[in-house]
């Protein structure tokens, strides 16, 4: 059974997913961006934590290797996902302590949702 996702992530991947769709190496390009940013703050003493981070990114870059094989409600799910990632304005500041929980848990539910599990 698929979790449901906390009703305000929910609103924000809704809107996301309006969006034109990007191409998959757009996304990708944004994704390593944002790392890269995370990385960089966190040399400076930011509280960022990096390593969370990058594995929302790999988990990312999993989905859009998909990309090729996935329906276009499928495309915008998963550029929901990343959007939601690299942009700011999301449920949770990313350099808070937990600021990556809400982005983890949108990928989760997004990779969830594609797995049909």
């Amino acid at each position: 059974m698929k979790a449901p996702l906390a009703p305000n992530l929910a609103a924000l991947v809704d809107m996301l997913a309006q969006q034109p769709l990007q191409s998959a190496d757009d996304l990708r390009v944004r994704i390593a961006h944002h790392v890269r940013v995370v990385a960089r703050l966190a040399d400076r003493g930011r509280e960022a934590d990096v390593g969370v981070a990058r594995g929302i990114g790999e988990l990312l870059g999993g989905l859009l290797d998909r990309w090729d094989g996935l329906t276009d409600p499928q495309r915008h799910l998963v550029q929901a996902a990343c959007l939601y990632f690299v942009e700011a304005g999301d449920d949770e500041e990313d350099l808070d302590p937990s600021g990556f929980d809400d982005d983890l848990a949108v990928a989760r539910w997004v990779a969830t949702r594609l797995s049909g599990s």
